[in-house]
């Protein structure tokens, strides 16, 4: 009998490889990052990256360090730009020539983990400084950073994707409604990118660190939204009596965004305080759509009229 191979021809690196067989036909799929049989169900090894795969030879070694940029924007550096030092004075050739040394070692010492992080420190600082976010929030959003990055899960991801995974990650585990939206907005990466990178790092690094993330519901998004809108504390606190109420009467918010039912909650208490808002400006806060908010509403009113 002919066994044929688990391995999906669209993948060089995975044909190469010699492994027992998990069934009598096997069919290695992809799915949520692993190489699963999609006849018996079981999981062989990680998908790793996309890329093709690179070459190594003693040539291409050599090449790549005649063309190697020594000199980076980002990070600590051994080589000075120009004929002037720091303070502005013009370099002798012999300190330039010493300099050219230091850098040849300095390439020599670092390896490709320190190099991610000299790119990747600059950047996850000003993201941070763009959402305003805590420094505990931060530190643990850089931690998780880190793990990807000595685990190799950035090979095949974008940079901006698994930093701003991990400071969505970061604040959902703290509690602090800040809104996938709000993360996408200070970074040139599209949602779908944002979602892959998220689930990678909730399967690899997480349980690694024991995070739990928070399920946000209404009444944690009242505050955040009562701020932005500014409106008075009595608006927020007869908002949360309304959903309590609806709650008790019976509307179910599972399956419902809870951000709906928070906006719909401050948009009714709202007009009772003559503290108006439209309803496009609610729906902007909240990064809603107006139907939504109009659904909420009527739910919210059937069970509380």
């Amino acid at each position: 009998m002919t066994l044929v191979s688990p391995f999906p021809q669209e993948s060089a690196s995975y044909d190469e490889r010699k492994e027992k067989y998990c069934c009598d036909k096997p069919n290695l799929l992809k799915r949520d990052g692993y190489y699963v049989c999609s006849n018996c169900g079981e999981t062989h090894y990680r998908v790793l990256s996309d890329l093709p795969t690179k070459t190594f030879s003693l040539e291409d070694e050599r090449n790549r360090r005649q063309t190697e940029k020594v000199y980076s924007p980002y990070g600590p550096r051994t080589v000075i730009k120009g004929t002037r030092d720091g303070n502005g004075n013009y370099l002798k050739a012999e300190d330039k020539a010493k300099f050219k040394r230091l850098a040849k070692i300095n390439r020599g010492l670092i390896n490709g983990y320190e190099r991610n992080l000299w790119v990747s420190l600059p950047k996850f600082n000003k993201m941070q400084t763009q959402l305003n976010i805590p420094k505990y929030v931060s530190d643990d959003a850089f931690k998780i950073y880190t793990i990807a990055a000595k685990r190799k899960l950035t090979i095949g991801r974008s940079i901006n994707g698994l930093l701003s995974a991990a400071t969505y990650i970061a604040l959902r585990a703290h509690g602090i409604t800040r809104t996938m939206s709000e993360v996408l907005k200070v970074t040139d990466i599209d949602r779908k990118d944002l979602l892959k990178c998220f689930k990678v790092l909730h399967k690899e690094v997480l349980p690694e660190l024991k995070l739990e993330l928070k399920r946000f519901n209404a009444f944690d998004y009242i505050n955040n939204f009562r701020e932005r809108l500014g409106l008075s504390m009595e608006c927020r606190n007869m908002a949360i009596k309304l959903i309590k109420q609806s709650y008790k009467k019976g509307l179910r918010p599972s399956g419902k965004d809870p951000k709906g039912i928070a906006a719909a909650g401050l948009y009714i208490c709202a007009k009772l305080n003559d503290e108006h808002k439209t309803q496009k400006q609610i729906c902007k806060i909240a990064k809603i759509s107006e139907v939504t908010l109009r659904m909420r509403l009527k739910d919210i009113e059937k069970y509380t009229s």
